[in-house]
C-alpha cells in the first residue's frame, strides 16, 4: 500500500507536465516509429503525380509522396453480393515534419482481363472518403477500420482496396491517377451469378473521338479547343434500367469541392443488354489540368471513370503543400516554414507571388515570408527560417499564390497542441518557459534525487503521515502544472540593451537605445553590481537599459516618473526614488523601493515615482505588485499572466533580472515586482441562431451561429441541442463576426428546441440565443404524380409527384422519356418517375392581309369587299414534310412549299382557307375563313331571278316593272333565302319633278312608265343606297295590226299608218298574192 501512496505521489508531480497535453486529445492506438528509408518511385509512378499537367515532377523539399504508409488486411478472403465486408488499415506519417488536414481516400477496383491487357487498367466500383480529417504527429502511426456494403448486382470476380493519403493538393500516399492496385492492396473474391450492373466501358472511351489511355502522362489539347468525352454506358442485364449519370469537371483534381468547375447530372433509360453512348462537353477554362470524373449508378452498383487532359499553353500555378517544420512552437527553438509551388508555361515569372504567414490564434502575424524569385515551370520550393519569441499552442499557416494582384490559389492549415501536442500543450502565446519532452526528461533527472530522498522519508514515517505526504505532493505536482496551462492575456515584454560606458549615464538615461516598438522605463543597470537603478555611485564600465512591451501590437505601453502622483491612468509600480538618500531602501509594510539617482538629476531632491500604463487593443492599465519568495526557489512565483519586472536581494539591494546571472549569497527572502495588463473583456454579444425549422429524421441539417465581439477577440460558439442550459457541442474559434455552420440530425421524429451561446478567447461568455425549434417529420415515401406514364412533347410542369418533393425534369433525347425523382421525407423512398416523350407535331405561321392593310393570323376571320385581292402567307415551318392549302383560287395547286411561300388570290365568296402540314410527329391545320362584305342590289321580281336592271335602262310606256331591293353577300340576284329580300324596310324614291315613272306598292315596288322621258329612281337600306336611271319611250307595236290594209295588202305593199303615239310609219301588208294570175273582174 505505501509503495501505491509513493507511486501516486510520484505521479502527482510528474503528471501535470505532460498531461494537459495528453490528456485534450486522447487518440487510440497511437505509436512513435523510427525514421525510414527514403522513397524512390519508377518514372511511370511520378508520371502519375502531377496535379497540374505536367508530367514527373514532384514536390520532395516536405512531405513528398510516399511519405505516410498505408497498410490494410480485409477481414475476409471471399464474400457474397448484399454483404458488407470491414478492412483494418495502418497510416503512419514517415515525415519530419507533423500533418495536417490528411483526407483518405478509399477506392474499390475490379479486375478487368479485357481492360487490364489494354492497358485501361482495373474498372472503379466505387470510392468514398474516410469519415474523421487526418492529423499526424512526426512519426505517429494511426489504426484505422473501415466498411464496404457489396452492392446486390455486383458480378462476380476478384476485387481489390486501394487507400490514398492527400494533404490539399498533395497526394502523400498512393497513386491516385491510375485504376491499377499496387502489390500490398488486400484481395478478396465475390462470388455471384450476377451479370453485374451498369457500367462504363473503359474500352470505349474517346476525347474528341480518339481513344482515351487511362494510364500515362494526361492528353494536350490546344489551349482553346472544346474537348468532348464520349463513353458507351452499358446494361449487362436482362430487364431495361434507368441510370444516373453525373458528369463533374474539376480544375486538376477533385480533392476539394473548390476545384468543382460544373456538374451535369442525367437519367438514361437503358433496355435490356443495351448500350448507349453518352458525352460532355468541357469548355476552356483557365487551368492547365481538366480533371473530369464521370459517374454512373444503377439500382445498386457504380461505375466511375476519371479522365484527365491537359491544355498547351496556359500559365498555371497551384500550391501544393505549405507545412511547419516543427510543432508546438517554443521560445527559442529555430523552426521554418516550407511551400511547394507547381506551375506550368512560366519563366521567372514575377507576376505570381507568393505570401507564407503564420497567425496566432489572435490573428497576430508570428513571421511572414515572400520569396522574391520568380515562378518556373515545374517545381517551386521555398523555406524560411525563424525562431519563436514565444511559446505558441495554436496556429494557423496560410499560403496565398496571387497573380496580376489577383488569388489563383491559397491554402490554410490550422496548426493545434490539441491534435498535434508534440509535448506540453500550451493554450496561449506565451513568453514563458517553454518545455517539450527533452526538457521533461531534464525535470525527471533534477527531480529524481527528491523521488529518492521522498521515498526514504515514506519509509520511516506513520501510515496517516504518509497519506498527508502523498497529498501533499499530489498538489505540489498539479501547481508545477501551471505555467504549462496558460490563460489567453496580453503579456508584458522585457528587454535589456547594452547602453554604453558608465560615464554616459547623464545621456543613456536620456536617449534611448530600445528597439523600434520598445519603451525605455528610464531603468538602468550597471552590469557589475547586483543592482537595478537609475544612479548609482560607484563606478562601472557599462549599462543597460530596461525596455518594455506589449505582445500584443494592438497595445502601447508607457513609462513615467513623476514628482506629482500618476497621471493619464498611469499605476505606480512602488518604486521611487528620494535624491537625497544615498542608499537602497524597501518599507515591508508599503513596497516602497527608494533608487538613488542624485548622480543622474545631481540638484534635484525630490521624489519621483516610477508609474506605467498601459492603452490600446482593449487593455486599459498596467497591474503591478510585489511578492515575496525564498531565495531556495529559483523562479518567482508570478501569475501566469504576470511577467517580472525588477526583484530584490535582502530586501535592500535590487537583484539581477532573471536574463542574467544570479548568485544567492545569505539565503534570505527576496521581493519581485510582477506586472501584468489590464484588459477589457466584455462578453460576446448574443448570437443568432439559424437554420431550417422542418426536416426529416437521420438527414443532417445545417446551422448558423454568428455573433460578434466588442474587443474583437476571437470566438466560439457553444450549442445546447437538448435545451437544458449545458453546452453539447464546441464549434473551432473564429473570427469576430464570422460564421460558422454546424451540422445536427435527429434520430427520431418530434419537436425539438436548441441555442447557442457565443465565448471568446478570454473566456467570457455571451447569453442564450433566442431558441430555435426544429419540426422532424414523420417519413413520408415519395410517389408520382399524374404526369407519370402520360406522353408530352414538352416536360411536364404539373401532376410531377403525388407525394414528395419533385426534382428538376430532365429532358431525355427523342425517342427517350422525360424523368424526375419525388424525394421521401424523413427517411421515406424516393419514386422515380417517367413521361415518355413524342414527337412534336409541325409548327408554322400562315396569315392573309386585305388590301387595305388588314393581317389577320390563323386562327381567324377577315371580312373584305368582292373582288379584293388578298395576299397569303406562311413561313416558320418546322417538323414538316408536307404542306398543302386549300381555298377558293388558292387550292390548285394544292402542295405548298415547306420552306414557306406568298400567294394572291381574288375573293369572290365566302370562304375558308386552309394550310395544312404533316410530318413525323402528326398533322397540324391552321384555317382563316373571309366572308364578303353584304351589298344592296335591286332585283326584277325577287331575290333569286338572277335579273338584276343595269344602273340605266329603258321602259315602254305603259308598261311597268315589278322590283325588290336585296341585302345580301350573293353574286347579283342569285340568293334564294329570304331574309335576303328587305324590299319593305328599304327606303324608295324617284325624282317626281316630271312623272316620268313612279313607285307604286310595298313588295314588290311597281314601277309605273307614265310618259317617255327619263327619270331617276332608288332604294336605300342600312345606309348603302343603289340608284338607277329609266328612260321611258312609247313604242305602238300593234299600229299596223290594227290598219285593215294590214291583211288586204300584199306583202311588201306599203301603207302608211298614224300610231296611238301619233307617229306616221309606214306599214307593210302581210297577204300572200300570186301574180301569176290576171284579173278579170273587179275584186
Amino acid at each position: 500500500m505505501k509503495k501505491m501512496l509513493v507511486f501516486l505521489g510520484i505521479l502527482g508531480i510528474l503528471m501535470p507536465q505532460g498531461l494537459f497535453a495528453q490528456m485534450e486529445n486522447p487518440e487510440d492506438k497511437v505509436t512513435i516509429i523510427d525514421s525510414p528509408a527514403p522513397v524512390t518511385l519508377t518514372a511511370d509512378e511520378q508520371a502519375s503525380l502531377s496535379s497540374v499537367g505536367m508530367g514527373a515532377v514532384m514536390c520532395s523539399q516536405s512531405q513528398p509522396f510516399g511519405s505516410v504508409k498505408t497498410t490494410f488486411k480485409s477481414s475476409l478472403e471471399g464474400t457474397v453480393p448484399g454483404a458488407n465486408i470491414s478492412f483494418d488499415g495502418t497510416l503512419r506519417n514517415e515525415n519530419e515534419t507533423p500533418l495536417v488536414g490528411g483526407k483518405l481516400i478509399l477506392r474499390i477496383l475490379k479486375k478487368n482481363g479485357a481492360n487490364v491487357s489494354s492497358g485501361a487498367g482495373y474498372d472503379i466500383i466505387d470510392q468514398f472518403n474516410y469519415a474523421d480529417t487526418l492529423n499526424f504527429k512526426t512519426w505517429e502511426e494511426k489504426k484505422v477500420s473501415v466498411s464496404w456494403h457489396v452492392p446486390e448486382d455486383v458480378a462476380g470476380g476478384e476485387y481489390f482496396l486501394v487507400p490514398f493519403v492527400v494533404v490539399n493538393e498533395h497526394i502523400v500516399s498512393g497513386l491516385y491517377f491510375t485504376d491499377i492496385p499496387p502489390a500490398d492492396a488486400p484481395k478478396f473474391t465475390v462470388t455471384s451469378n450476377e451479370a453485374g450492373g451498369v457500367f462504363l466501358d473503359k474500352g470505349k472511351t474517346t476525347l474528341n473521338g480518339q481513344n482515351y489511355a487511362f494510364t500515362g502522362l494526361a492528353k494536350p489539347f490546344p489551349r482553346n479547343e472544346r474537348v468532348i468525352a464520349s463513353i458507351t454506358l452499358t446494361n449487362p442485364k436482362d430487364q431495361p434500367q434507368v441510370v444516373r449519370v453525373s458528369w463533374n469537371d474539376y480544375l486538376r483534381n477533385n480533392f476539394n469541392d473548390k476545384n468543382l468547375q460544373n456538374q451535369k447530372i442525367e437519367l438514361i433509360e437503358l433496355g435490356a443488354y443495351a448500350s448507349k453512348e453518352i458525352s460532355y462537353e468541357s469548355v476552356p477554362k483557365d487551368a492547365a489540368l481538366s480533371y473530369l470524373s464521370v459517374t454512373a449508378e444503377g439500382q445498386y452498383q457504380k461505375s466511375t471513370q476519371n479522365i484527365r487532359f491537359v491544355r498547351e499553353g496556359v500559365s498555371d500555378a497551384v500550391i501544393e503543400t505549405a507545412t511547419l517544420e516543427h510543432f508546438t512552437l517554443e521560445t527559442g527553438e529555430p523552426n521554418s516554414l516550407s511551400a511547394c509551388v507547381l506551375a506550368t508555361a512560366l519563366e521567372n515569372d514575377n507576376k505570381t507571388q507568393l505570401v507564407l504567414t503564420l497567425h496566432d490564434q489572435r490573428g497576430n502575424v508570428i513571421h511572414t515570408y515572400s520569396p522574391t524569385q520568380g515562378m518556373v515551370s515545374g517545381v517551386n520550393e521555398f523555406r524560411d527560417e525563424f525562431t519563436p519569441t514565444k511559446n505558441y499552442g495554436e496556429v494557423t499557416l496560410t499560403a496565398t499564390l496571387t497573380r496580376d494582384n489577383g488569388q489563383v490559389s491559397e491554402m490554410s492549415t490550422p496548426y493545434s497542441c490539441v491534435t498535434l501536442s508534440g509535448g506540453v500543450c500550451y493554450e496561449s502565446d506565451q513568453p514563458g518557459i517553454a518545455w517539450g519532452w527533452k526538457k521533461l526528461a531534464l525535470i525527471f533527472i533534477i527531480l529524481l534525487p527528491l523521488i529518492v530522498l521522498v521515498v526514504l522519508i515514506v519509509k520511516k514515517q506513520h501510515s496517516k503521515n504518509r497519506f498527508k505526504l502523498f497529498l501533499a505532493l499530489f498538489i505540489v505536482g498539479a501547481a508545477l502544472a501551471l505555467p504549462f496551462h496558460k490563460a489567453d492575456a496580453a503579456m508584458i515584454e522585457v528587454s535589456w540593451v547594452n547602453s554604453g560606458p558608465r560615464s554616459q549615464q547623464s545621456s543613456i538615461a536620456q536617449n534611448s537605445n530600445c528597439a523600434p516598438g520598445w519603451v525605455f522605463t528610464n531603468v538602468l543597470d550597471d552590469n557589475i553590481n547586483s543592482k537595478h537603478l537609475l544612479g548609482e555611485s560607484d563606478t562601472a564600465s557599462g549599462l543597460s537599459q530596461m525596455c518594455i512591451r506589449a505582445d500584443d501590437s494592438a497595445i502601447t505601453l508607457s513609462s513615467q516618473w513623476t514628482t506629482t502622483g500618476c497621471s493619464g491612468g498611469n499605476t505606480w509600480t512602488g518604486v521611487w526614488d528620494d535624491a537625497g538618500l544615498a542608499n537602497w531602501w524597501n518599507d515591508d509594510s508599503s513596497h516602497i523601493h527608494n533608487i538613488n539617482e542624485e548622480n543622474f538629476r545631481p540638484n534635484d531632491s525630490r521624489a519621483y515615482s516610477w508609474c506605467l500604463g498601459a492603452s490600446g487593443g482593449g487593455a486599459t492599465s498596467v497591474q503591478t505588485r510585489w511578492v515575496e519568495w525564498a531565495s531556495s526557489t529559483y523562479y518567482p512565483p508570478c501569475a501566469v499572466d504576470e511577467t517580472i519586472l525588477l526583484g530584490t536581494h535582502r530586501k535592500s539591494e535590487w537583484f539581477r533580472f532573471l536574463n542574467m546571472n544570479y548568485e544567492d549569497t545569505d539565503g534570505a527572502n527576496q521581493r519581485s515586482l510582477c506586472a501584468k495588463i489590464v484588459v477589457v473583456n466584455t462578453p460576446p454579444n448574443i448570437p443568432t441562431l439559424t437554420g431550417p425549422t422542418s426536416g426529416s429524421a437521420n438527414v443532417a441539417y445545417p446551422f448558423t451561429t454568428r455573433a460578434t465581439d466588442p474587443e474583437s477577440n476571437a470566438v466560439r460558439y457553444g450549442i445546447d441541442w437538448d435545451n437544458n442550459n449545458s453546452v453539447d457541442e464546441w464549434t473551432s474559434s473564429v473570427a469576430s463576426g464570422s460564421a460558422v455552420v454546424t451540422n445536427h440530425l435527429w434520430i427520431a421524429t418530434g419537436v425539438y428546441t436548441f441555442k447557442a451561446l457565443a465565448e471568446d478567447s478570454n473566456g467570457a461568455r455571451s447569453g442564450w440565443s433566442i431558441p430555435l425549434t426544429m419540426n422532424i417529420n414523420p417519413a413520408v415515401d415519395g410517389i408520382c404524380g399524374a404526369a407519370q406514364g402520360l406522353p408530352v412533347t414538352n416536360p411536364p410542369t404539373s401532376g410531377l409527384c403525388t407525394l414528395g418533393t419533385p426534382s428538376a425534369v430532365i429532358p431525355g433525347a427523342a425517342p427517350g422519356p422525360y424523368s424526375w425523382t419525388c424525394s421521401g421525407s424523413g427517411g421515406g423512398v424516393t419514386d422515380t418517375c417517367f413521361a415518355p416523350y413524342i414527337l412534336p407535331a409541325p409548327t408554322f405561321n400562315f396569315q392573309i392581309t386585305d388590301p387595305l392593310g388588314t393581317t389577320v393570323t390563323a386562327p381567324g376571320n377577315l371580312t373584305v369587299n368582292r373582288n379584293d385581292n388578298l395576299n397569303i402567307v406562311w413561313n416558320g415551318v418546322t417538323n414538316a414534310t408536307g404542306c398543302t392549302g386549300l381555298g377558293a383560287g388558292w387550292d390548285i395547286p394544292a402542295a405548298k412549299n415547306i420552306l414557306g411561300g406568298n400567294d394572291n388570290v381574288q375573293a369572290t365568296a365566302n370562304d375558308s382557307y386552309v394550310l395544312t402540314c404533316t410530318g413525323p410527329g402528326g398533322t397540324t391545320s391552321k384555317t382563316i375563313a373571309i366572308t364578303i362584305q353584304p351589298t344592296l342590289k335591286i332585283c326584277e321580281n325577287t331575290c333569286n331571278s338572277s335579273v338584276e336592271p343595269p344602273s340605266s335602262f329603258t321602259m315602254n310606256q305603259g308598261t311597268p316593272k315589278n322590283l325588290v331591293a336585296c341585302y345580301s353577300n350573293a353574286v347579283s340576284c342569285t340568293d334564294p333565302n329570304p331574309t335576303a329580300n328587305v324590299t319593305s324596310t328599304a327606303v324608295w324614291s324617284e325624282d317626281g319633278a316630271s312623272n316620268v315613272v313612279t313607285l307604286t306598292g310595298t313588295d314588290p315596288k311597281v314601277l309605273n312608265a307614265n310618259q317617255t322621258g327619263t327619270e331617276g329612281m332608288s332604294a336605300t337600306y342600312l345606309g348603302l343606297t343603289q340608284n338607277k336611271t329609266v328612260t321611258v319611250t312609247c313604242t305602238d307595236a300593234s299600229a299596223c295590226s290594227r290598219d285593215a290594209n294590214f291583211n288586204r295588202l300584199c306583202a311588201n305593199e306599203p301603207f302608211p299608218v298614224t300610231d296611238s303615239c301619233g307617229n306616221s310609219i309606214t306599214c307593210y301588208g302581210t297577204k300572200s298574192c300570186d301574180y301569176n294570175w290576171k284579173e278579170v273582174a273587179p275584186y
